[in-house]
């Protein structure tokens, strides 16, 4: 899975529709068609109840050749990984989402596309987070990466990963901090597309972070899927 997805939400709205109490500092959200890495992004947690905030697109781990940004984590390994491990037993997540995109090779380029619930509405995608270091508390800023599976058939004709999605009703069973055995629950979730997915290319004005308006999402040509 690429790095790029939308996002182009209310975020009052939103927290409306699912019951969640907004963030302080979250209505300064921008809605975005076209986040990128280490971008303010919504997402959704439970503390006591759902919650609604911002949280920064990917978080970097120290290696041999300094720190690297970490974007996706593979639900089939990330219980078991160092880098993931702590994250998604206690700090899972869900990123908002209207739609994410992918790069396909055609004649000798990259297209992007846009994959996004056929009918519309939001996608609930599977994450996990941690929280900066810092000896202040107030600035321990949360980042997050977003769990991918292997593409379904459907899928697979545009990438071989996608992200793991979480249908509305399965929301409070994901984020549940009560569950600790974290790879017998994302394998829970693994395999399933709550609603059909439409994917269409778009304009490469998408590569240009710059670029983060709702006509990103407009077709360039006929949907792949």
């Amino acid at each position: 899975m690429c790095g790029r997805y939308s996002a182009y939400i209310d975020l009052v709205h939103a927290a409306a529709s699912l019951s969640a109490q907004l963030a302080e500092g979250a209505q300064a959200f921008t809605p975005s068609a076209n986040l990128a890495p280490t971008q303010p992004a919504p997402l959704l947690v439970d503390r006591g109840g759902r919650r609604l905030g911002l949280a920064r697109f990917g978080f970097s781990i120290e290696g041999p050749r300094g720190p690297t940004l970490l974007l996706n984590a593979r639900s089939e390994t990330a219980a078991s990984k160092p880098s993931f491990r702590e994250a998604v037993a206690s700090r899972r997540a869900i990123a908002l989402a209207d739609g994410y995109y992918e790069w396909k090779p055609e004649g000798g380029v990259k297209l992007p596309h846009l994959v996004r619930p056929r009918d519309g509405g939001l996608l609930y995608l599977a994450a996990a987070y941690v929280l900066d270091r810092s000896p202040d508390p107030a600035q321990r800023n949360p980042r997050f990466v977003l769990l991918t599976q292997a593409a379904d058939a459907t899928v697979s004709r545009l990438h071989d990963r996608m992200p793991v999605f979480v249908a509305p009703e399965r929301i409070d069973e994901y984020l549940d901090r009560r569950t600790t055995d974290a790879a017998r629950l994302i394998a829970g979730f693994v395999g399933q597309v709550p609603a059909p997915l439409r994917a269409h290319p778009v304009s490469r004005a998408v590569s240009k972070t710059i670029e983060t308006g709702a006509d990103l999402h407009t077709p360039t040509g006929p949907d792949l899927f």
